[in-house]
């Protein structure tokens, strides 16, 4: 499995985030658009970025 950098950050294979209003899915360390539109978190200053993992991929224990 091959990461994707997007910015500063790094995301695993079969990440999933939201660019300019197009999803990008991350495959073998390149970002390929997946045809879906999305909500840039980008224009509203305060929300978060949206990651999402692949079904079957590691997650990190919630902290609540």
């Amino acid at each position: 499995m091959k990461p994707c950098i997007y910015g500063d950050q790094t995301y695993p294979e079969g990440a999933t985030i939201c660019v300019n209003g197009r999803e990008l899915l991350c495959v073998v360390g390149e970002w390929v658009e997946t045809g879906h539109a999305c909500a840039d978190p980008a224009a509203e200053p305060d929300a978060p970025e949206r990651l999402r993992e692949a079904p079957g991929s590691p997650r990190a224990p919630d902290a609540g």
